[in-house]
């Protein structure tokens, strides 16, 4: 059996799964940088299910498998884990991971508000250390930063339907396909500039920038890269990035097929 965690630092306690809203991401309700710890994961399915498109469409499929009542998403491979939390246990295993940010896990159905949301730390907040501060909170962990700020789950949902590229934004040559994806690969940085998850940027047909020939390059490694990563942005003037309202203007279309010869 695949093992999804590498190095356990802290266990949560199991969410609620009630007054759930469906296949969705309500506010607070997905959590990035954890796993699923080994032993819940189901065993009467395929585990992982491969070519997932989408945090959502993992959900959905884990509604649809009897005995799952989490996910563990992995949007770099676009893999699903199938997985069953018993809500008898005080504590779940799901595991802290380390350098591992595109992870996400949920439940088969969100509520409409996550406790993690309005819950405040016991009265052992804060400890003599930060273990004990963790302790203190009735997941066993304090709430991931901005994990129910609403301005956050809004760029989450504009960006939901972007494709994943495994092979990375770089590698498009295509406007539509650029367009409409975000960058897949297993590169999660490069001097400290964003790669993996990111949105793909579209030159415009043109060279995006120096040093190179791509056409197409995930947003915050062009857009914050010159003299860092490459030395000159040449379509700071002349770039669109991928969204799930990304419209493709007839004109540029045309005038990128004149060239073709007209065939009665």
């Amino acid at each position: 059996m695949t093992i999804l965690f590498r190095v356990p630092l802290l266990q949560l306690a199991l969410w609620p799964l009630s007054n759930n809203v469906g296949a969705q991401d309500s506010v607070g309700c997905f959590v990035t940088g954890f796993g699923v710890g080994e032993k819940h994961l189901l065993t009467n399915v395929s585990n992982p299910v491969e070519q997932v498109e989408s945090t959502v469409a993992c959900q959905e499929l884990c509604q649809t498998v009897a005995g799952c009542n989490t996910f563990n998403y992995m949007p770099s491979d676009l893999r699903c884990f199938l997985a069953h939390h018993p809500q008898s246990e005080e504590v779940s295993q799901l595991v802290l991971l380390e350098d591992a940010d595109t992870s996400i896990v949920g439940p088969s159905r969100c509520p409409e508000l996550a406790e993690w949301c309005t819950e405040l730390p016991g009265p052992g907040f804060p400890g003599a250390t930060a273990a004990e501060s963790q302790r203190a909170w009735s997941y066993g962990a304090a709430p991931p930063n901005l994990q129910c700020w609403p301005r956050v789950r809004r760029q989450r949902e504009e960006n939901i339907c972007l494709k994943w590229q495994p092979d990375g934004c770089s590698s498009i040559k295509d406007m539509q396909a650029c367009l409409t994806s975000r960058d897949g690969s297993s590169m999660k940085d490069m001097q400290g500039l964003k790669i993996n998850g990111q949105p793909c940027v579209w030159c415009d047909g043109g060279l995006c920038r120096s040093e190179s020939t791509n056409m197409c390059e995930p947003m915050d490694f062009l857009l914050r890269g010159e003299g860092k990563a490459f030395t000159t942005f040449i379509a700071k003037l002349s770039h669109r990035v991928a969204n799930c309202e990304s419209q493709f203007d007839p004109p540029q279309v045309m005038e990128e097929l004149a060239c073709l010869t007209l065939v009665p």
